[in-house]
């Protein structure tokens, strides 16, 4: 289980959790299974992650999403 603070929303997408939140910029971090980080200072997943992420590799172990609340309205 993953526990959630007040304001975030999680799902899963091809078996990863994606955790989205509210803040300051648009970003993802894309946490893989050996622990490391990647930050993409957008939200959309670049080539390389998508491809885990859609074949279900495993590799990718859990997605954080920051979203600008401007976007939200």
């Amino acid at each position: 289980m993953i526990p959630l603070t007040e304001g975030q929303l999680a799902f899963t997408y091809c078996q990863v959790p994606v955790i989205y939140k509210i803040g300051v910029d648009n970003s993802c971090v894309v946490t893989l299974n050996d622990g490391s980080k990647t930050t993409l200072n957008d939200l959309s997943l670049d080539l390389e992650t998508s491809t885990k992420l859609f074949e279900r590799t495993d590799e990718v172990l859990q997605i954080n999403v920051t979203i600008k609340p401007e976007i939200l309205k």
